[in-house]
């Protein structure tokens, strides 16, 4: 028989204590998560997810705008990629000098 890990540390062994198998599983707890909304108040995080979501949805045009930044900032990391790489590039031709 295996020893729960919870009892190796008590003085004893497992044939000590009376074991008992159990019929129903505990129910599990339900975590919930609260965040403050627009006026400051608690409220479940869901709830304030959802209707930044709604308002979201119902601004023309974000999508396209959202798009474009991501553009522009893909665009500016790659601008930076090449000017790392350029930079190597001319570092390693004046060291073979």
């Amino acid at each position: 028989m295996t020893v729960p890990t919870h009892l190796q540390m008590l003085d004893g062994k497992s044939e000590d204590y009376e074991w008992f198998p159990v019929e129903t599983p505990a129910e599990p707890t339900k975590t919930e998560f609260y965040c403050r909304d627009e006026n400051g108040e608690l409220v479940e995080a869901g709830l304030v997810f959802k209707r930044k979501y709604d308002a979201l949805l119902a601004t023309p045009g974000w999508l396209e705008e959202l798009t474009k930044k991501n553009m522009e900032a893909k665009e500016a990391r790659q601008r930076a990629r090449e000017a790392r790489i350029a930079e190597r590039r001319k570092n390693k031709l004046e060291k073979r000098k």
